[in-house]
């Protein structure tokens, strides 16, 4: 079952938000021109980032795992994964946040793995000012593929990993994750390999 992150395993609307709203900046230029397509993800994350090394030139990874710990948690994640697991379910955090919060929750909760995207640094640790994409926001289908690949081989032989989609339920008796929504990704959903496990609302 791969689970999204911002806005449903993090109590918060975006991890880049959180780090913004620190810095007391705004993306909504870049935020608007992503979603008319100006503009790619890369150039996406490479404003953000942009933002951040304006109001702290020096930044480092390390500054940014800082910043992130406050970053509240949704709760009922370690009951919903304990009981995915006890039903023989793998668990997977799909998500254009950051590998940073990804990682702390994915081991601090158990999860089998997480794909999400990153800040590139120097040898110093230093932000370059570029990022690692890993998920595109737009487009979460190409990663669940390379996951379905990786553990199930292609698509074709039918193997489907359920999208958990927030409000909709988990499988039976996984009930910790309540009232949580994930955004709606209509290219996950037209997948003939997902089943998706989004809320029609």
């Amino acid at each position: 079952m791969a689970f999204d992150m911002d806005g449903v395993l993090v109590d918060y609307r975006s991890c880049w938000t959180w780090i913004h709203d620190h810095f007391g900046v705004s993306n909504e230029v870049s935020y608007n021109d992503f979603i008319a397509g100006r503009i790619d993800d890369m150039e996406f994350m490479r404003r953000d980032i942009a933002l951040w090394k304006e109001k702290s030139p020096e930044l480092e990874e390390e500054d940014l795992r800082c910043i992130l710990d406050p970053l509240p948690i949704t709760d009922g994640i370690a009951e919903t994964v304990s009981q995915l697991k006890r039903a023989g379910i793998r668990t997977t955090i799909v998500s254009g946040g950051l590998d940073i919060v990804a990682e702390r929750i994915a081991n601090s909760y158990g999860f089998d793995e997480y794909w999400a995207n990153g800040v590139e640094t120097d040898e110093n640790g230093r932000l370059t000012g570029e990022g690692v994409l890993r998920v595109e926001l737009r487009n979460k289908a190409t990663a669940l593929r390379s996951i379905m690949a990786r553990h199930h081989g292609a698509p074709e032989q039918g193997h489907r990993p359920a999208v958990h989609h927030g409000q909709a339920p988990c499988p039976e008796g996984a009930h910790g994750l309540r009232g949580r929504q994930l955004h709606r990704y209509p290219d996950v959903r037209g997948l003939r390999d997902v089943h998706s496990l989004q809320s029609d609302r």
